[in-house]
């Protein structure tokens, strides 16, 4: 009885899989040496990506300073309020009843939707008028801002130069 043994280098087979470009076996075989290093390092990179996109898009907030002056007593009459727009956000100029001893720092601002609404401390019986400065820089942009009782006010961005 005659047994054919048929021996292979597998390193010949090897080399052959990875110098023939036309071979037949599948994409994973065909990379050669580190196709699989290339492959992870592309994954992690792709990651590492992701996570910075989406940890840049998630920084929110709203910076606020008041300035109150007192300027007298209360007047039913109403004053314009002037807005002033730049890149450090807008500054409102306004007029507005409050507690004879308004210290500037009891009021709060809050987020609602794409509107900023204003809220100060209920007047007691003593109460004079303050000129008020607000300046409020926001993020995401806010579209409407209410002041207080007043009616909202819609802000517009220009795009003049």
């Amino acid at each position: 009885m005659k047994i054919n043994l048929k021996i292979l280098n597998p390193a010949l087979h090897k080399n052959k899989i990875v110098t023939n470009p036309q071979s037949q076996a599948p994409l994973s075989l065909r990379r050669g040496v580190g196709g699989e290093v290339k492959t992870k390092h592309m994954k992690c990179f792709s990651i590492l990506v992701t996570l910075i996109l989406l940890s840049s898009c998630s920084n929110s907030f709203i910076n606020h300073k008041l300035q109150s002056e007192k300027i007298g007593a209360c007047t039913n009459e109403a004053v314009p309020i002037k807005m002033l727009s730049n890149i450090n956000g807008e500054r409102y100029e306004f007029q507005y009843c409050l507690n004879d001893g308004f210290d500037g720092k009891n009021y709060t601002i809050e987020r609602n939707g794409d509107s900023l609404l204003i809220k100060f401390p209920a007047t007691t019986a003593k109460t004079a008028l303050y000129k008020l400065t607000l300046d409020i820089d926001a993020k995401p942009a806010y579209h409407h801002i209410k002041l207080g009782d007043q009616q909202t006010i819609e802000v517009v961005p220009t795009n003049k130069f």
